[in-house]
């Protein structure tokens, strides 16, 4: 394996092509893809480290392979996982309109109070949360309390179209709002009669977790931004298996059907993270979707069939360590003169930010099924994009 500085991300992608490709075992880490090590004594630390330093080395087979992988053969992953397809329609007649009052648990519309109280501030929209306690604790600047429920919208449907079109983002809120039924209407535009109000949205929560398990239950509801009405359309419960905990408590989950294989990628919040930090963005193939999510985790679905191979690769920032300010400091530094003299303080402030130890990571995921295989061969490798740093948290 040619040798290639952590330095340079660009170079990182083909190594992990390379490695999921050539694999024959079901998990292939990357060369350096064990995550950050404490130092050996004497040892300079990731900070500190000279460029020489910084170059992966290739380990063996036998020191990079999970326990699971090493007692399979290179097609039982897929067998092993659950069977269970996200079957999200892409077609939907939208209804004209919702009652107010009819309602659907775990999905909460809300119009923010600023549109309430300046009607000529903006357009109207309504915000859809899991719940009245996670919109009033989101408009004060407080966690939301389910954080394991997401919301996901679809492009509106003009001109009477009911193919839907999802936008790939799911978050912990998402926004809707009327819309014209077709894309012109002259110099004075769309009155109140030529508007839909009523948009679909996928409610997502994780449920049932369990040290190798989770199951995704997958609500499709239309949601009218005018009366605040909801209607529940359909509903999917998937049980999905742990394939693999990476660095930074991000784990990854599998499910199969037929011909398809479903991954969902959930990063457990740090017990010292108050908000949930950064996202993750997910492109498939070259030409291929995308999906990305804001707070939550994400899904997508890769072919397994026969004759064929197909590529994703995920970024996120992984959260290692939070630490109390100065916990990693081991001196003082001088603050300025006073008239009593030079003052010594700590380096940080007590009772200041806590600090983040981050490091963006990035994972390859390979779904194969060449002539000589019996079932899919499902690759998952991963690999650090730079150095780890600190941020305030």
């Amino acid at each position: 394996m040619t040798h290639t500085s952590r330095r340079d991300p660009s170079r990182l992608r083909p190594l992990l092509w390379t490695a999921a490709f050539g694999a024959t075992l079901a998990i292939v880490p990357s060369a350096w893809a064990d995550g950050p090590k404490a130092p050996s004594k004497g040892a300079p630390s990731a900070s500190k480290a000279s460029k020489s330093d910084t170059k992966p080395v290739a380990p063996s087979p036998a020191s990079t392979t999970s326990k699971s992988a090493r007692s399979a053969t290179p097609d039982a992953l897929f067998e092993r996982l659950p069977v269970g397809e996200l079957k999200t329609p892409t077609k939907l007649t939208v209804p004209n309109s919702i009652p107010r009052g009819e309602s659907v648990d775990g999905v909460y519309l809300e119009v923010p109070d600023y549109i309430l109280k300046n009607p000529a501030a903006g357009t109207r929209y309504a915000q859809v949360f899991a719940s009245k306690e996670d919109a009033k604790a989101r408009s004060s600047g407080q966690p939301i309390v389910d954080d394991d429920s997401c919301f996901m919208a679809a492009s509106p449907a003009f001109n009477g179209e009911t193919e839907v079109r999802w936008n790939g983002s799911i978050g912990a809120s998402v926004a809707v709002s009327p819309y014209p039924k077709s894309y012109s209407y002259g110099a004075a535009g769309a009155t109140p009669k030529d508007m839909i109000n009523v948009l679909a949205i996928r409610a997502d929560r994780v449920t049932n977790a369990t040290n190798d398990k989770v199951t995704l239950d997958s609500r499709v509801v239309f949601v009218d931004a005018q009366t605040l009405g909801a209607r529940l359309v359909s509903e999917d419960k998937v049980e999905f298996a742990l394939i693999k905990e990476l660095p930074g408590r991000v784990k990854i989950y599998g499910a199969r059907s037929n011909d398809l294989v479903t991954f969902l990628v959930k990063r457990q919040k740090h017990p010292a993270e108050r908000f949930p930090m950064g996202g993750m963005f997910v492109q498939q193939g070259i030409n291929g979707g995308m999906s990305s999510s804001d707070e939550c985790h994400v899904t997508f679905t890769m072919p397994a069939k026969s004759a064929t191979a197909s590529t994703a690769v995920l970024q996120l920032e992984a959260i290692l360590d939070i630490k109390e300010p100065g916990a990693d400091d081991d001196k003082t530094a001088t603050a300025p003169s006073t008239f009593d003299g030079p003052q010594a303080m700590p380096m940080a402030v007590p009772g200041g930010p806590r600090e983040g130890h981050i490091r963006t990571m990035e994972v390859g995921f390979s779904s194969t099924w060449l002539s000589q295989d019996k079932a899919p061969v499902i690759s998952l490798t991963h690999g650090w994009l730079g150095r780890e740093r600190t941020q305030q948290m």
